[in-house]
């Protein structure tokens, strides 16, 4: 085989090659979940198997939320409601107990992927803030690769569709 017939890959200025950003981030960080492993981690929990947080606000004090899904957990981590703590801030934001989250994932959810990513990059982050912000960053992440097994909101109205046909019934009458 001579030089002229062997491929080589592009590599562009960040040293990736050109398929690199073809392949969605959160697949380069974790691998996809299998339907079994995405039905197990997107389940509803009971007592026990919950996850405790807390949003702190200080016109209203503290709340306790207890989440039972991972679902629940993404709706109170970026909700846009739980900004960082910093100075200046009249909003509320979300308290998190970064090792037991991670401990929650892995034990209780079965997302030992997720986990694992999620606890290597918060080991390089000092403050609390740059710590939430990576926990989020991965949360949307791989709530990207859970998309598909979620339910759809197609589903949900569907008992309605009778009241529609009433409704057209008694216009027609």
């Amino acid at each position: 085989m001579s030089t002229e017939d062997a491929t080589v890959p592009a590599v562009d200025e960040t040293g990736l090659g050109e398929d690199a950003f073809e392949v969605p981030e959160a697949d380069r960080l974790f691998a996809p979940p299998t339907p079994e492993e995405a039905e197990h981690a997107l389940r509803d929990l009971v007592w026990g198997e919950h996850f405790v947080c807390t949003r702190m606000a200080a016109a209203r004090g503290n709340s306790t939320m207890y989440l039972y899904s991972l679902r629940e957990a993404a709706a109170f981590l970026l909700d846009g409601n739980s900004g960082s703590a910093s100075l200046g801030s009249s909003g509320s934001f979300a308290w998190v107990e970064f090792d037991r989250f991670v401990a929650w994932l892995r034990d209780v959810l079965g997302d030992t992927a997720f986990a694992n990513v999620l606890e290597e990059r918060l080991g390089g982050c000092e403050t609390y803030n740059d710590k939430i912000e990576v926990l989020r960053q991965l949360l949307d992440l791989r709530m990207t690769q859970y998309r598909p097994y979620l339910p759809s909101d197609e589903g949900e109205g569907a008992g309605d569709e009778g009241a529609d046909e009433d409704e057209n019934e008694e216009e027609q009458a």
